[in-house]
């Protein structure tokens, strides 16, 4: 059974990419799309059962993508709604963690991406790790070397003495690639790491 889509984003172009992205693809169907949130808000309500997921662009005239899905909430419908954003700031990272949102991800993503985030919110597979949400900024952002370095960070636990001795570095490297790695994740605490490292699956799939 495919998964049933409906898209909004205030950019006519950015749903014309994201068509050619699921044109063809057995897995997904686009029941409907629109770039005025208030016309799709109201379509969504009044097809809610023939719709799976809602992926819907943040900031949008008129109204937010928070508002949308504060809205459906009110109204007791019950599609799934993963955000679409260029960015990650304070704000809406506040915002998008008080939602209750299943996803997020970056318009910027791959589309093996976007399908395989889509695939794991509609089979409920993410679990409620703090957020509900999982962040993807490009896993290609990171080095081989960082990747494993957020492996143990965020899937062994292990200390910064503990990697440096496993990947035969100082204390010193290790540290500034975490840094690094924070920086290219545009996150700010250990906890984060692990819930990205947890969802991007390099607990199952050791990058070592």
């Amino acid at each position: 059974m495919k998964i049933r889509l409906y898209i909004m984003d205030d950019h006519e172009m950015i749903l014309d990419g994201l068509r050619s992205y699921f044109a063809g693809n057995d897995d997904f169907e686009i029941v409907g799309t629109a770039t005025d949130p208030r016309v799709g808000l109201e379509e969504i309500i009044r097809a809610k059962d023939v719709i799976d997921i809602v992926l819907t662009d943040v900031e949008m005239p008129h109204m937010s993508g928070f508002e949308v899905c504060s809205k459906l909430q009110a109204h007791t419908v019950k599609p799934k709604v993963v955000f679409l954003t260029y960015h990650v700031n304070p704000e809406i990272r506040y915002k998008v963690e008080r939602s209750k949102a299943e996803g997020l991800i970056y318009k910027n993503a791959s589309r093996e991406e976007l399908f395989h985030l889509l695939k794991l919110v509609h089979e409920g597979e993410l679990g409620r790790v703090v957020t509900k949400l999982t962040y993807f900024p490009s896993p290609t952002a990171l080095t081989t070397t960082e990747l494993r370095v957020l492996y143990y960070i965020g899937c062994c636990h292990y200390t910064t003495k503990q990697i440096a001795a496993e990947m035969f570095r100082s204390e010193e490297t290790i540290n500034s690639h975490r840094k690094n790695i924070m920086s290219k994740l545009d996150v700010h605490k250990n906890t984060e790491l692990v819930h990205y490292a947890e969802n991007l699956g390099l607990c199952k799939n050791p990058p070592v």
